[in-house]
């Protein structure tokens, strides 16, 4: 008859009462043969597994199974696994401590991908709720055109809830300090398809276009969460609107904003129903977001969206984007984490690296106490201790070690959560939602369980199949062939294991080097940035250019201030403006425009950013549309080979007719975008010229000494012209480009500490290894010096093992190193995720510091006096 597996016999007989034990492994027996006969191999182990799951309780609780429990069962093997505290302090205190780094590190990573991954949204129901992305051949994610908008809203059934946002700046005038905050406009249905109600009053009804809701931060801080907020009147930018609600503490209704990054908005209003009115196509800005239908699936929502605009293309002759547009469906939670993503994983994956050595260690650990009982257990198992009795015992006194890990690795999860937050990315989404809740305890159980399941069980199998006359024979006998196999085995796992988290380190680490090494464009240093926002910039163009001369005028009076700037978008502060522009030979040949970022600037912005003038001239005070600057991309695209100074352009930005203008000026291209992103074609146009149709004016100020320092004197010249104007979202261009690559730093970082810990968890276990072995040896090697073998010849040899299971284990971590290369190869730049040079570094580290574990144990046995040695054997 077939039997059951032998893991699961062995567990069924532990929990089985010994009266019972082979009727019960009968049944298991003659049932697994049965279901192998009827459902085959991997029906009859799942019937298998789950019947001794069913199994445990009935048979832990079978009358009379816990008689003289408290002097021989549970409790008394309890009590001894403590005792492991006062008799081996050494050795437990090793123990506890290499697997709480372990788990604490894990749980706090951990802590980390629940919140930011896996936590839901605070919305009802939000696993219904889903982002609409265009994606096209000019432009892989975009917002929606109106068109394209009200499509989806009226005709995906789908759907039960469809609704759009945009974001934008405006001041809170009025009563206290006038304040700039980031504002919503949303469709009537938004407030349906996130699902949240206010702590206090309503949402936004359709057709209010005078109402507004209040984050709760705002209620607090401005209102003193006073009740009767509620009717108040709330200047918004000089245009009054009531306050009908307040959104609960904790809840951000908000998806995305206007720059593609989530942020809080405090204040939410209705869009003018003018706006999402009509099919036109020809801007795409709309944020559309979804609440699928109950019963309705993400994945027959995107099919039914797809054959929409299969449909639609066919029809549409022009479009923001082009008329391929591909609306992808992307749940929200996994819209707002991004890239992120895949860093957080890439980290656990580290860290249970990391958990995965430390387990091997105390397995080591645990096999050399194992060997230093192994009379005790055989003489034990002479006088009638059963091998399910002695396994039971040395698995309790592993699982009270692991829990007493488990406690530890707790405590330093919550210091590591702490230390996390503080070096984590800006970038970072959910930070309010990590913490070490039930899950994350959960978790770090589990993994310990796993852990004790690793370094317990196998030693505690070992252990049990002690022969009373060979354990007693020789206590200088070399350790069970199938031990040291086993013991090796977990060595070389832990070198290849290191060697891959080393290699990781140094890509990443060479990554930040690229990255600093980038040429930007312009000159980060000693520049401060800042939105300006000022409740009137004038009512005609001429008065709003005169407006922001005196801003300028008076910032640049400070002493220490070099020059300053107006633009509409920052580098790397994120936005999109986007145009069109082809040469005159271009437009001759009637080619296709060609796409570029599109950028409003005063005559000085470009001295403050430090953004190099390749020929030509800069901006005056009285240059009209009828000039633009170009950068050098731009230039080699529209006039390759030629001297494009002097050249006409047919140009427009997004939403604008085209028209002429000549080209006055060429500056080096710059990395808008990202540091990582490379730079784009770019269109500068006189600000002055526009300087009542901008809705963002940011400002780039260049000084002498730390631009941190400046930030007050340049508030109070910006006061100076205006009482009511607010410098806001402050940032250095040094800091900007900080929280570009801080996603890289703070996984090198990381990878650089789990690294370290894993190199050092390897060498710890490598020389356990070796200590143990040649001390097993010590009565061998005392002999053989004491009949003239050279030391030399002895420590080679004894170093030997050790070095061929380092060689081995590099080997091995070689093909895991050029792996995991590819699995963070997102994350890295300019750097071959299978650079050569990177993974021999890597390996000569690991190899280095391996042989040292072997040789250190090694060179301290051979030290001793070879007669103390054959006198203690």
């Amino acid at each position: 008859m077939t039997r059951a597996p032998r893991w699961l016999r062995f567990a069924l007989a532990v929990l089985a009462p010994p009266d019972d034990r082979e009727h019960v492994l009968g049944d298991l027996d003659e049932g697994f043969a049965a279901r192998r006969k009827e459902v085959g191999a991997v029906g009859a182990h799942t019937w298998a597994v789950r019947e001794v799951a069913r199994s445990a309780w009935p048979l832990l609780t079978v009358p009379g199974r816990w008689e003289g429990w408290t002097m021989t069962g549970l409790i008394q093997d309890v009590r001894s696994g403590l005792r492991i505290f006062r008799h081996a302090p050494g050795f437990a205190a090793v123990v506890v401590a290499t697997l709480a780094i372990g788990v604490g590190g894990a749980a706090a990573v951990f802590s980390v991908v629940q919140g930011v991954l896996l936590s839901p949204l605070s919305f009802d129901d939000p696993d219904r709720v889903v982002m609409m992305w265009g994606q096209s051949q000019e432009y892989p994610r975009t917002p929606l055109t109106v068109g394209d908008y009200n499509v989806l809203a009226d005709e995906v059934e789908a759907f039960a809830h469809v609704g759009a946002s945009w974001s934008n700046r405006a001041l809170i005038l009025g009563e206290g300090e006038a304040e700039q905050v980031s504002v919503g406009w949303v469709t009537p249905d938004y407030f349906d398809v996130v699902g949240v109600t206010p702590v206090l009053g309503r949402t936004i009804e359709a057709l209010e276009e005078d109402v507004a809701m209040i984050s709760h931060g705002l209620w607090v801080r401005r209102y003193g969460a006073d009740p009767s907020v509620l009717g108040r009147t709330l200047d918004l930018s000089g245009d009054a609107f009531e306050i009908v609600g307040v959104l609960p503490e904790g809840e951000d209704p908000n998806l995305t904003t206007f720059a593609g990054a989530r942020a809080a908005h405090e204040v939410w209003r209705l869009q003018p129903p003018g706006w999402t009115q009509g099919d036109d196509r020809s801007v795409g800005w709309l944020r559309g977001s979804a609440r699928l239908s109950d019963g309705v699936t993400l994945e027959q929502a995107q099919q039914e969206v797809d054959a929409l605009f299969a449909q639609v293309n066919a029809t549409v002759t022009e479009r923001d984007g082009g008329t391929d547009l591909q609306v992808n469906l992307i749940e929200a939670r996994t819209d707002l984490v991004g890239s992120v993503s895949r860093t957080l994983w890439v980290l656990l994956a580290a860290v249970l690296g990391v958990l995965l050595i430390a387990a091997s260690n105390v397995a080591h650990l645990m096999l050399a106490r194992g060997e230093a009982r192994t009379a005790e257990i055989a003489v034990r198992t002479a006088l009638g201790g059963t091998r399910g009795r002695l396994v039971r015992q040395l698995l309790i006194e592993g699982a009270v070690l692991a829990s007493a890990g488990a406690v530890a690795g707790l405590a330093i999860a919550a210091l590591g959560v702490r230390l996390m937050l503080g070096f984590a990315p800006a970038s970072l989404p959910r930070t309010s939602d990590i913490a070490l809740d039930g899950e994350v305890v959960l978790f770090a159980l589990a993994v310990t369980l796993s852990a004790a399941l690793v370094f317990a069980v196998v030693p505690a199998l070992r252990n049990s199949r002690s022969d009373l006359t060979e354990s007693l024979r020789d206590r200088s006998a070399t350790m069970d062939p199938r031990r040291q196999r086993f013991s090796r085995g977990l060595i070389v796992g832990e070198v290849a294991l290191s060697l891959a988290l080393v290699t990781c380190t140094g890509l990443l680490i060479r990554s930040v080097g690229s990255l600093e090494e980038v040429d930007l464009g312009y000159d980060r240093a000693g520049v401060v940035t800042f939105s300006l926002e000022a409740p009137s910039w004038g009512d005609s163009n001429e008065e709003a250019a005169a407006t922001m001369s005196a801003y300028l005028d008076e910032m640049t009076s400070i002493p220490g201030v070099r020059t300053a700037g107006f633009t509409n978008r920052i580098p790397l502060a994120g936005g999109l403006f986007t145009g069109t522009f082809r040469s005159d030979d271009m437009v001759a040949a009637d080619a296709e425009p060609a796409q570029a970022a599109v950028r409003y600037v005063s005559p000085d912005y470009l001295d403050a950013l430090g953004t190099p003038l390749v020929s030509g001239r800069g901006f005056r005070s009285d240059d009209g549309t009828d000039r633009v600057i170009i950068d050098q991309r731009s230039a080699e695209l529209a006039f390759p080979g030629q001297n494009p100074i002097g050249r006409m352009v047919e140009l427009s930005a997004i939403g604008s007719d085209p028209r002429l203008a000549e080209v006055i000026g060429v500056v080096a291209a710059t990395r808008h975008h990202g540091v990582r992103e490379e730079p784009v074609e770019t269109l500068y146009f006189p600000m002055f010229a526009a300087a009542n149709e901008q809705n963002f004016r940011s400002m780039a100020v260049r000084v002498a000494g730390d631009p941190a320092s400046f930030v007050e004197p340049l508030r109070q010249a910006a006061r100076r012209v205006s009482g009511d104007a607010v410098v806001a979202r402050v940032q250095t261009m040094a800091e900007l480009f900080e929280r570009d690559v801080s996603s890289t730093r703070f996984a090198s970082l990381l990878l650089a500490l789990f690294g370290v810990v894993a190199v050092v968890l390897a060498v710890v276990g490598l020389h356990g290894v070796m200590a143990f072995s040649v001390r097993r040896r010590a009565r061998e090697i005392g002999i053989r010096v004491v009949l003239g073998a050279a030391h030399g010849t002895l420590l080679r040899s004894s170093v030997r093992s050790g070095a061929t299971l380092v060689a081995i284990g590099i080997v091995v971590g070689t093909g895991l190193s050029f792996f995991a290369g590819r699995l963070i190869g997102s994350l890295l730049y300019g750097v071959d995720p299978s650079d050569l040079s990177t993974v021999a570094a890597a390996a000569a580290l690991v190899g280095v510091t391996g042989l040292l574990g072997a040789y250190v144990p090694a060179r301290l046995i051979l030290g001793v006096d070879p007669a103390v040695t054959l006198r203690n054997e």
